[in-house]
């Protein structure tokens, strides 16, 4: 079996298996050998994930194998290995030499729940793709409010995905989906998995499973679940203003550039950076008394006047789910939330300027 395949499933399956599983055994991955393949599964009572991986080996029982062991040894070697069971216990040849793990009975590894009166649905895996990435930098971390710490899938006739922290609101609508009208509210942690075996894969659509208390992805052969998170979503949509006085166009990546450079500046002032709009002209600075400042200007379509100071983080998250050459930045005042959108594509992203205390 190539070393490389089965590296980079463990490596995935490594990212679900618990540091402080409530049972022993989930901290084994489920080996269920046949001709030529291995089916090995990981799971920690919310996310599982079960995918194949091919290749010769001689094992022919299923058992369960300490995971992250596993996967250590295995990304310290190289080239072509050979698996075995010899009384219980996995033996791993490569050129290097010879390595055994001690295994478990396969009887022990708990059953996966299964969706139920599940509704069916298939995404394309680059508008899934594009979903997960342009929103889960909004997913916030504070376990304190549960249902922040995941993205809101509404699917209906179009596919809509928002996350919020209560600082910024990044939303992507794809529209054109024709789908059956759901809402579900996924785990970030679960995601960002989810954004791996999609990229790993490379299928060019997702079949998906969602029920009232879980959702399952079929990627390619690779199995994919996890429950969702409990709780009223809020209503993001009643951030978004209706309407903005100001409106400035200006190009994405010399943003980008400008405000990675600042960033040396505004890390020795709580991150902060200040936007300054004016006569065709956006200004982007940066204070740190005791160090220095910095600025930048960039050419702008608007010669409106208008300033306000951002986490430079959030900005930068922002600007980075675009994909255009250019953006648009929309105001009222300064303590007013600011919106970002880009011309010819659903993504919208909200954020709330920062007030400077001298």
């Amino acid at each position: 079996m190539d070393q490389s395949d089965l590296n980079k499933a463990l490596m995935t399956l490594g990212r679900i298996i618990p540091s402080r599983p409530s049972k022993p055994i989930l901290s084994n991955v489920l080996c269920e050998p046949s001709k030529d393949s291995l089916k090995l599964t990981a799971f920690d009572e919310s996310i599982a994930y079960t995918t194949t991986v091919s290749g010769a080996h001689s094992l022919t029982d299923a058992l369960c194998i300490p995971g992250k062991f596993w996967e250590s040894i295995t990304a310290k070697l190289a080239g072509e290995l050979a698996l075995s069971v010899d009384e219980s216990v996995l033996v791993i040849e490569s050129k290097s030499g010879r390595y055994e793990i001690s295994t478990h009975p396969a009887d022990d590894f708990p059953s996966l729940p299964t969706p139920d009166e599940a509704q069916s649905l298939e995404l394309s895996s680059d508008d899934l793709l594009a979903a997960i990435k342009a929103t889960l930098p909004a997913v916030s971390s504070d376990e304190s409010k549960q249902v922040l710490t995941g993205a809101h899938f509404k699917i209906g006739d179009d596919l809509e995905v928002a996350a919020t922290d209560g600082h910024r609101l990044s939303m992507l609508n794809i529209p054109d989906a024709d789908l059956d009208a759901i809402e579900a509210t996924i785990p970030g942690d679960a995601l960002r998995t989810l954004e791996r075996i999609i990229e790993t894969q490379q299928e060019p659509t997702v079949q998906v499973l969602i029920d009232r208390t879980m959702a399952l992805f079929a990627v390619g052969n690779d199995i994919f679940s996890t429950r969702l998170l409990d709780g009223q979503y809020p209503n993001y949509r009643q951030l978004i203003p209706k309407n903005f006085e100001r409106q400035f166009t200006f190009n994405r990546k010399a943003a980008i550039e400008a405000l990675e450079r600042i960033a040396v500046f505004a890390a020795q002032r709580n991150n902060i950076v200040k936007l300054s709009f004016g006569t065709d002209e956006l200004q982007v600075s940066a204070d740190a008394a005791e160090v220095g400042g910095g600025v930048e200007r960039l050419p702008c379509d608007d010669a409106d006047e208008f300033e306000a100071a951002f986490n430079l983080i959030y900005l930068l998250q922002g600007l980075k789910g675009c994909k255009g050459d250019e953006v648009t930045l929309q105001a009222n005042t300064p303590t007013s939330p600011v919106v970002i959108e880009e011309k010819g594509r659903g993504f919208t992203y909200l954020i709330m300027p920062v007030q400077i205390r001298n």
